[in-house]
């Protein structure tokens, strides 16, 4: 499966399976009622990746992630280089709706800092009444101790209790 590329038809990106709640008398359970979504399509957390091969997918799948944050209302957040902000912006053709926030990029920062800036956008966003798109831009380093950390990251962003429904898409 290819990656969409700039300036082609943007594809939606696959989306996992919630796992299904349920009340202890069989009923589901909508921890987070967000107005005109219903409780499989808002699963407390979807953590996935994409790996791109260039800058202009790099480009598509983030503004694919962004676009579908914005119309299904989400507070979307793009934590990535200020020239990926840039280009997602001059994609989406408007920068309203979308904060940019670097804090949760581990270049030069510590993994709990990262993930407690997650929790900050879903508090955010649950007292809003809405969920989180998030767009995160990975560049994995070199060093075996940073990888280490890196991995560290990704297990414990799988853990992550949010307040509010979290799409949280890691591009490699």
């Amino acid at each position: 499966m290819g990656f969409p590329s700039r300036g082609s038809q943007h594809a939606e990106l696959p989306r996992p399976r919630p796992a299904a709640r349920t009340a202890s008398r069989g009923g589901p359970v909508d921890p987070w009622p967000i107005p005109g979504r219903a409780v499989a399509e808002a699963p407390a957390l979807c953590h996935a990746a994409a790996v791109v091969r260039s800058d202009d997918e790099l480009l598509g799948t983030a503004a694919a992630h962004v676009r579908a944050g914005l119309d299904d209302g989400d507070l979307v957040v793009v934590a990535g280089t200020p020239s990926l902000a840039r280009a997602v912006a001059a994609e989406i053709g408007s920068a309203d709706g979308i904060v940019f926030d670097d804090r949760m990029l581990l270049d030069g920062r510590r993994a709990p800092d990262a993930i407690g800036a997650a929790l900050d956008a879903t508090r955010r966003a649950a007292a809003e009444h809405r969920g989180v798109r998030l767009l995160a831009e990975v560049r994995q380093p070199g060093d075996p101790r940073a990888v280490r950390e890196f991995t560290c990251f990704e297990l414990a962003a799988n853990l992550l209790s949010p307040a509010a429904p979290l799409s949280a898409l890691c591009v490699y």
